[in-house]
């Protein structure tokens, strides 16, 4: 029966010298399939084993299945949190904090300076009274060492504040950043020359926002503390996916039945990504990062159930699911599997001032298992992202783009969706249409308020 109507009947398989019929080849037309099997009028002895490929339904270009909003649910990449440039609060303790003003160089050294208000509350007032005591400054010198960055901070002057209490004249610290966009971090302090007995509190300096100290306590002599970004800092991510849960590929498995590729609607994955973390103002090029999502095909009997493929990765190499038969060539449920080389992407630059930055990315990205017949069909993209921190509050974003009109495109900024490529339509005709020649889109955005780290 095909599709519900009888195709006959016809005699195929072998019997060998012991009396085991064995039932080979598939069927070779495209539908739903169901067999009957009599052997004669004789049930077969002493076994009778057979395998019967279920073609899966046809799939055709009218056949054109709809992006699914809201499903491309990839993660933000981990970062490399190896640049500190910019203005930082490090929380000494919960009351006590420190400003710091930071540039990281070319050469991985890093200068800048330090400061703090000290503040002396007499607590024998009710309300208790502060005092400014003035404001106490150091020069810093540093050098990032991988992700670990270790500061030495000299005070530039005077190291007895109006009030008449003597702070340290040295401190060293090892930071470790992190954050999404490495805008978060813990350090190891310790100050070189022990704080006095009746030490101040410490408040951060001009042009910074804290709330004001409560206590005459200042920070321990040694310990660790917590360090956030005052100023705007970006991760920036380019991301192309196939937005349905699977569509039919350009060519056929064993000329017969469609490959089906696993799509990226809610699962998490992508076909290629680049980021990079800008922080305007930096001396330093950020490092653009490419990566690639595994490509996986399916043939004759997918999807197994219902209209999904039923497809996960548990564990890297381990799929499970009633689509993953785990027999490689098959032509049958999971058929092949691959990953393009990220290193053939492309990349990206970034041009740089203080509150302001471009970041372009570029490249293109075929499919691994495509590749002896469309070698030369790929995604393709060039995007610049421009970002403005002039206002710390309200830093914005905006895109210009042009691309494939094939498959999903989307930028995000610190986590925030600022650009969304949608083809027309997902189907193979589209597919190939778009990544052999067709005119490439062009748009380009407004700028949009973005997450400042």
């Amino acid at each position: 029966m095909l599709n519900g109507v009888s195709q006959g009947t016809s005699t195929v398989g072998t019997t060998d010298a012991n009396g085991n019929f064995t039932l080979g080849g598939t069927q070779a037309t495209v539908g739903n399939w169901s067999q009957q099997w009599k052997v004669g009028a004789v049930p077969a002895s002493p076994t009778l084993s057979y395998t019967v490929i279920t073609a899966p339904q046809g799939y055709t270009d009218a056949t054109a299945f709809p992006t699914i909003p809201n499903s491309m649910t990839a993660p933000d990449p981990t970062p490399i949190c190896d640049d500190i440039t910019g203005q930082w609060v490090e929380a000494l303790d919960s009351v006590n904090s420190q400003a710091w003003q930071l540039q990281e160089q070319t050469d991985n050294s890093v200068q800048g300076t330090l400061s703090y208000f000290s503040i002396l509350v007499d607590t024998t007032q009710n309300p208790p009274m502060e005092q400014n005591c003035g404001q106490i400054n150091y020069n810093v010198s540093g050098l990032a060492t991988g992700t670990s960055i270790s500061l030495n901070a000299t005070a530039s002057g005077s190291t007895t504040d109006t009030c008449n209490l003597v702070h340290p004249t040295a401190l060293t610290e090892t930071v470790n950043l992190s954050g999404r966009s490495c805008s978060a971090g813990t350090s190891n302090f310790r100050f070189n020359t022990p704080p006095p007995t009746s030490r101040p509190a410490m408040t951060l300096a001009p042009g910074m926002s804290a709330a004001a100290d409560a206590t005459p306590s200042g920070p321990a002599q040694s310990g660790t503390s917590q360090w956030s970004a005052a100023t705007p800092r970006f991760l920036v991510q380019y991301l192309a996916f196939i937005p349905v849960d699977h569509i039919p590929g350009p060519t056929s498995c064993n000329g017969v039945f469609p490959k089906l590729y696993l799509g990226d609607a809610n699962r998490g994955s992508y076909r290629a990504s680049q980021w990079a973390v800008v922080i305007p103002g930096a001396v330093r090029q950020s490092v653009v990062t490419p990566a690639t999502g595994e490509t996986r095909n399916y043939s004759a009997g997918s999807p197994a159930v219902g209209a999904n493929i039923l497809g996960n990765q548990l564990l890297p190499g381990l799929w499970i699911g009633a689509d993953e038969d785990g027999v490689r060539y098959d032509c049958y449920l999971w058929n092949d599997t691959g990953t393009a080389d990220a290193r053939s992407l492309g990349g990206g630059n970034v041009t740089n001032s203080s509150g302001q930055a471009q970041l372009n990315l570029y490249g293109a990205a075929s499919n691994p298992l495509e590749q002896s017949l469309f070698g030369t069909v790929s995604i393709k993209w060039n995007v610049t992202i421009g970002l403005n921190a002039s206002n710390s509050a309200s830093p914005t974003a905006s895109v210009d783009a042009t691309h494939t009109c094939y498959p999903f495109h989307m930028v995000k900024v610190n986590g925030k969706v600022i650009y969304q490529g949608v083809p027309n339509k997902n189907s193979t005709q589209e597919l190939t249409r778009c990544l052999s020649g067709a005119p490439q889109v062009h748009n380009v955005t407004n700028y949009l308020i973005v997450p400042a780290n």
